[in-house]
């Protein structure tokens, strides 16, 4: 799980894997590491990566976010070794910046397993409801397939990193 800082709704997260792995009480946690991560060059971004182990041998998800940073490209390669390196299923989930399906592809082609559109997702909302809503994931598909193409993909489990050149200051 990856956050931005140690934030209630990081809390709650947390609490809901472990609910979900089956730890009721601490003597239900093997471990838990903490690292921290800077992903651009801001005051703001910081990005602590929290790392829970249950005694069942669960380990729970991390999630990428740092509140409204630019997305953290550069990060995503990074923690997918590290997970690989440990042999772990748990998913890298990208919660920030997501504004087009250009940046959809890009963080899976990273890396990330998924990522959550909570800004497009809210402005279709505000925009027409439900039907707003709709539309807004169906412009992010479009975005997708319109970005794919030229890579000459057209699944997304054919993105590599070699799919994405990120651009260094």
């Amino acid at each position: 799980m990856v956050d931005g800082v140690a934030t209630k709704p990081l809390a709650h997260a947390a609490a809901t894997a472990l609910r979900i792995a089956g730890a009721r009480t601490t003597a239900d946690i093997a471990s838990v590491e903490t690292d921290l991560y800077r992903a651009n060059e801001i005051e703001s971004d910081d990005t602590s990566v929290l790392r829970i182990r249950t005694t069942a041998g669960a380990e729970r998800r991390r999630r990428v976010r740092n509140h409204h940073a630019p997305i953290p490209f550069p990060l995503l390669p990074e923690v997918s070794a590290v997970l690989k390196a440990d042999n772990s299923d748990a998913a890298i989930i990208l919660d920030t910046g997501i504004m087009s399906g250009a940046d959809i592809v890009a963080a899976l082609a990273l890396g990330a397993d998924f990522t959550l559109i909570g800004r497009a997702y809210l402005y279709g909302l505000m925009a027409g409801g439900r039907a707003g809503v709709d539309r807004a994931i169906q412009i992010l598909e479009k975005d997708m397939a319109r970005t794919m193409a030229p890579l000459g993909v057209s699944k997304v489990s054919e993105l590599t990193p070699d799919h994405v050149r990120l651009l260094r200051k």
